[in-house]
């Protein structure tokens, strides 16, 4: 087996396995031995050979097959950047797997299409010839003119200076090897071209002193002196500097229909100008004993914008001045004065010269209004203005509209005019004219009368009314029945009947519904309602209203205590609905009680009461505090615990002899509740005790320093289990007391010995007894509550520092 074109290297064998029987068995290869390498031919088909490359022998005898190799002349052979390329030639293969396009078979037979990969050369580009100016600049022969010039690759240009301007050429270069695209790659620097002399033509604006040049009259600035070249390239002077004093223009918000600003057209450099009034549109106050009828504006000192506006020192005082009708005033004016020109107030408006005419009413005004006039804008484009006098204020007198049916007047609010008076009489009244209105019946009283003003001007308008003085008669018939809620006392009058309350009143009134007619109406009674009682739910914790459960609502002039829930007391309140409540969403009045939490009637052992406040009782440690629990029976005190050992590994007596004992003792940290916590322990103490627990002697055996501060320790002990030999009390040999029986643990707080302590058993071993019935006793267990069935009893013996216990137990070792 050898590799296929164009890889090259060493063949290897490929055999059959002796004794083959499967006929898709493949030959066996060793395939380390097989090491096949790509290797690309100098040579390449004309058609794969891109622009810029070819070999370093002439490009036409390399149009042979692939496969043709001459090792003799492919020695001397390297490809290269053609002409007009540059860069480093670089040539890769890839071979990939296709099909043979021979292979008539429908499989695929395997070939090598070899792939040619040209890099490195880029072509050479063109420089664009940098921008000159005319003027200054004279481009040798071979320069590339105008924008957009192009320099080849490795050509050079020079660069000179055009007269009159004058200084050293430069040369511009572009790259023989110049790669950048878009005209990049120019080496070039401009020429610095001065001019030395040149002559001075006066432009406008500037004049030539003594000194040097200066801004000319109606010019301001300070004139700088420069050279130049005009459009055939011929040195002038250059001047710069002044600046044309102008004229200000007139202000865009100024009402040119009132003010003329014509003096004001060539006011320039700080000069001030008078306003006047424009005429015919308006005349000056002056003439009617006004102010000044002329105004100033002022243009801003060295002004050169032509766009500045003047300023308005102040304005003159104007008034519009109005030419009367050719054909008079309109109708229903009349003309008093004889003016033609009609001078009007400041707000241009006035009612001099004019009055209404007959069958006219109103106060006459006459408005002279100056504006400019769209028409002749739109027509010419220039500007003017129109003077309008508009009229108004009289309207025709006319007759007033029907009376209409008022509301009821002040004598009787609950009746209406219908029935109150009679106006129908009266019609249409014309202006000027009036009509009795007298009184209807059951009304009675003085008449009044309708009037239509003589200058009415409004059809709509009603005529002006003055009611007649009418009154109802004191007595009416009462209706049967009488109305619910209202009844006849024996004695006279009316009264609210039972179930009611309120005053009861009665009056005589008249309604259109019943055509008129007089009839007697109740009022003032409203029916009893039960009140709304207090939203306290069965489930309060604090106040207890089982007592006025009643649907919640408290019949009127009931009442019902609420009182503080068990355990907690308090003086009851009382909930109170009126005697008189007629309104069904008025609350019940009652105060809150304030309940407070008692103390309890037994006190549990551990608890004491100082100055009002409850403490932990001596030998208990903890913080008392007293709760009144929701649902509770009675309050309860919580807080204080004795401590007392979790528990003991026993003790074992190494001293062989009868009556006497030695050895260690070992016992675990004092517990609160479930938590091995020595909080309040001051030292423990050991005592000997007889079989009821009582201490044989005041003086104990050892004292044992707690090895926490107040406090669980996590790194000595579970928090939740018992450990029973953290502490080791060794006792020397000692003869036993005839009555002692036990060990007694306590545990001393700063304020006395706990009242709760451990008995832990003894045994005095004897070598004649028949053994050791085990290593040790282990009692005691911190893993559930522990419940103590003795008590230590304390007495104060005749030394004060005596005591003695005594103890009611059942005792059940425990192992944990």
């Amino acid at each position: 087996m050898s590799c296929r074109p164009p890889f090259v290297g060493a063949s290897a064998a490929a055999h059959c396995p002796l004794g083959n029987t499967d006929p898709f068995q493949k030959p066996l290869i060793d395939a380390k031995s097989v090491r096949c390498r790509l290797e690309c031919p100098l040579r390449v088909p004309a058609e794969d050979i891109p622009d810029g490359y070819e070999l370093s022998a002439d490009r036409a005898s390399l149009s042979v097959d692939q496969g043709t190799t001459n090792n003799n002349i492919n020695k001397n052979l390297s490809w290269k950047c053609a002409e007009g390329f540059v860069g480093d030639a670089l040539k890769h293969c890839n071979a990939s797997k296709i099909c043979n396009a021979s292979d008539t078979s429908s499989e695929c037979a395997p070939a090598v299409d070899l792939q040619f990969e040209f890099v490195g050369c880029k072509p050479v580009q063109p420089c664009a010839m940098a921008v000159l100016d005319p003027c200054k600049h004279n481009q040798a022969v071979g320069c590339p003119g105008g924008v957009g010039g192009l320099l080849g690759p490795g050509q050079s240009c020079e660069v000179m200076c055009r007269p009159p301007f004058t200084g050293p050429s430069s040369v511009a270069r572009c790259p023989a090897n110049n790669t950048l695209l878009f005209g990049g790659g120019l080496q070039f620097q401009l020429p610095g071209c001065e001019v030395e002399q040149c002559h001075d033509p006066v432009p406008p604006g500037y004049m030539r002193t003594f000194d040097g040049w200066e801004c000319a009259e109606g010019w301001i600035g300070r004139a700088v002196r420069g050279c130049a070249t005009d459009a055939n390239c011929e040195p002038e002077v250059a001047l710069s500097g002044c600046a044309q004093l102008l004229p200000c223009k007139v202000p865009a918000s100024a009402d040119k229909c009132r003010w003329n600003f014509t003096a004001c057209a060539e006011a320039r450099n700080g000069a001030t100008c008078e306003i006047h009034c424009q005429s015919p549109f308006y005349r000056p106050d002056s003439l009617l004993g006004g102010r000044s009828s002329t105004g100033s504006a002022r243009c801003a000192a060295g002004n050169a914008d032509p766009n500045r506006e003047l300023e308005v020192l102040f304005p003159p005082q104007c008034t519009a001045a109005c030419e009367e009708p050719p054909a008079g005033p309109p109708l229903g004016f009349v003309t008093e004065g004889t003016a033609q020109k009609l001078p009007t107030n400041n707000n241009n408006s006035s009612s001099t010269g004019y009055r209404c005419a007959e069958s006219f009413a109103g106060e006459a005004r006459a408005e002279c209004v100056v504006a400019p006039d769209p028409a002749s804008l739109a027509t010419s484009g220039a500007f003017f203005c129109r003077a309008t006098l508009n009229f108004s204020g009289c309207s025709p007198r006319t007759a007033c509209a029907a009376l209409p049916l008022l509301p009821a007047g002040s004598n009787n609010n609950s009746s209406s005019s219908k029935c109150k008076f009679d106006a129908f009489s009266c019609g249409i009244l014309q202006a000027g004219t009036q009509c009795p209105v007298p009184c209807k019946a059951p009304y009675s009283g003085s008449p009044g009368y309708a009037l239509c003003h003589l200058n009415n001007t409004d059809s709509t308008a009603p005529p002006l009314l003055r009611e007649p003085t009418c009154s109802l008669p004191a007595l009416c018939e009462d209706p049967v029945p009488l109305p619910a809620g209202y009844v006849l006392p024996s004695a006279g009058g009316i009264a609210c009947a039972k179930g009611y309350a309120g005053r009861a009143q009665r009056s005589c009134l008249v309604h259109e519904e019943t055509g008129c007619q007089l009839t007697a109406v109740f009022s003032g009674c409203l029916k009893l309602s039960p009140c709304l009682l207090p939203a306290i739910p069965a489930s309060d914790c604090e106040l207890d209203a089982s007592a006025c459960d009643a649907g919640g609502r408290l019949e009127p002039g009931a009442s019902c205590e609420v009182t503080c829930r068990t355990p907690l007391q308090g003086t009851p309140a009382t909930v109170r609905c009126p005697a008189s409540n007629t309104d069904e969403r008025f609350a019940a009045t009652w105060t809150a009680p304030i309940c407070g939490c008692p103390d309890p009637k037994s006190v549990p052992l551990g608890y004491i009461k100082a100055a009002d406040l409850w403490t932990c009782a001596g030998g208990f440690v903890g913080r008392a505090v007293k709760n009144c629990l929701c649902g509770a029976a009675a309050p309860m005190l919580s807080g204080c615990t004795p401590p007392v050992s979790c528990g003991a590994a026993g003790f074992v007596d190494d001293d062989a002899r009868q009556g006497y004992v030695s050895g260690v003792l070992h016992f675990g940290p004092a517990s609160l509740g479930e938590v091995m916590d020595e909080f309040g322990v001051s030292y423990y103490e050991v005592f000997l005790a007889d079989d009821c627990g009582v201490p044989v002697s005041s003086k104990p055996l050892a004292e044992v320093l707690p090895r926490t501060v107040g406090g669980t320790y996590h790194g000595l002990w579970p928090i939740s289990c018992c450990k029973g030999d953290v502490y080791a009390v060794s006792l020397a040999s000692m003869a036993l007391p005839s009555n002692a029986a036990k060990f007694l643990i306590v545990a001393r707080t700063a304020s006395g010995p706990t009242p709760d302590g451990l008995l832990v058993p003894l045994e005095d071993f004897n070598y004649e007894s028949s053994g050791r019935s085990g290593n040790k006793t282990i009692v005691g267990n911190a893993a559930a509550p522990r419940s103590q069935n003795w008590r230590l009893l304390f007495a104060t013996a005749a030394a004060a520092a005596s005591w003695q216990v005594v103890s009611t137990t059942t005792e059940t070792p425990v192992f944990g």
